[in-house]
């Protein structure tokens, strides 16, 4: 089975600032800081559509322009749910941050 390639829907959300993600022509994400990659060993790889949630959330925090926005498909899913839009913020901003130590501060 071919893994999902999530450039489109991370280019869509995406924030601008000085800390991004550079998608290798693998597939593979690369955390880089003002166009440097970081301490990674190996690329990280999103497995599904929260993942990438994850990683600009991450991007928010990193590049600290508040809180990411919850807003289309993201926004009725969650309100289908019940999950309020700030339970959603603080539930990536987990997956967002163990992300980072897992994978991408290595």
């Amino acid at each position: 089975m071919i893994p999902r390639d999530f450039r489109d829907e991370f280019a869509a959300i995406a924030p601008e600032g000085t800390y991004s993600f550079e998608i290798d022509v693998e597939g593979g994400w690369w955390l880089t800081e003002a166009g440097r990659r970081g301490h990674q060993t190996k690329p990280w790889r999103p497995a599904e559509d929260c993942d990438v949630l994850a990683a600009v959330t991450l991007l928010y925090m990193l590049n600290k322009l508040g809180p990411v926005p919850i807003t289309g498909d993201y926004a009725k899913a969650a309100a289908k749910a019940r999950i309020s839009e700030s339970d959603l913020r603080v539930g990536l901003m987990h997956r967002a941050y163990g992300m980072y130590l897992r994978h991408l501060r290595r």
